[in-house]
């Protein structure tokens, strides 16, 4: 019974098989032009900030690509102006890390290139105060004043927040998911700290929600958004098979 079975199914398995292969290598594909079309950027990562293999650091750029990536589709979806500008944000928000969590990896000529490659980008340093610690409660502030967040800074904050990192690198997930990931690598902060960057988060999903609506994007609810974005990319695998 067993060979029987798995004669009959050999087919389906070996079609099951190329069928992934196949997938494989347009993801591949897809992620090899996204990063050429930014080599400016690439340089900063891996020249600049050692973002390298070694000790972990390449995890770094897989969840910055993936968040370039969301940033190109919904600046697009929005129809916004500052397209490059968020993208490149997107890439680069994090490339001193490796620099911030162990300096002395860094001589003083190194510390020079870098700074050489992160001028020739001009980052806006304006939508990339968005990533910092103190965004959310900056974004509560300007919510109780009766104000709007500037769009552009509410995507990259909601962005970094939903993509990724660690062992899952690149995963564009529910902002809570995110939020587990991230907490216990900073014990200093306090539970009223988690609880402003859920409230903000909540404000930048529903935000963005809305202007998804208005441009009519069709999606059900706010909770929806990181789906969006998953399928939105995965359909650029598949434009990437030829």
């Amino acid at each position: 019974m067993p060979d029987k079975f798995n004669s009959e199914s050999a087919p389906q398995q070996e079609e099951a098989s190329q069928k992934f292969a196949e997938e494989k290598i347009s993801k591949i594909k897809y992620w090899d032009e996204f990063a050429k079309k930014h080599i400016p950027e690439m340089r900063l990562l891996f020249r600049g900030g050692k973002l390298w293999e070694k000790e972990g650091w390449r995890k770094v750029v897989e969840h910055s690509l993936p968040a370039a990536a969301a940033t190109e589709i919904l600046s697009d979806m929005l129809e916004l102006p500052e397209k490059e500008e968020l993208i490149r944000t997107a890439i680069c928000h994090d490339w001193d890390k490796h620099l911030e969590k162990k300096p002395d990896d860094f001589s003083e000529e190194d510390r020079k290139k870098a700074l050489s490659f992160l001028e020739k980008i001009e980052l806006n340093s304006f939508i990339l105060s968005a990533t910092k610690t103190d965004f959310p409660e900056r974004v509560l502030d300007i919510y109780k004043r009766g104000e709007d967040v500037p769009v552009q800074q509410l995507l990259m904050f909601y962005i970094d927040a939903i993509t990724a990192g660690g062992d899952t690198s690149g995963k564009i997930v529910p902002f809570e998911e995110r939020l587990n990931e991230v907490r216990p690598r900073y014990p200093h902060l306090p539970e009223n700290y988690w609880k402003n960057v859920r409230t903000a988060l909540n404000l930048a999903q529903d935000k963005i929600y809305g202007l998804l609506k208005e441009k009519g994007i069709k999606i059900e609810k706010a909770e929806d958004v990181p789906a969006l974005i998953t399928n939105s990319i995965e359909a650029k695998y598949g434009a990437n098979k030829n």
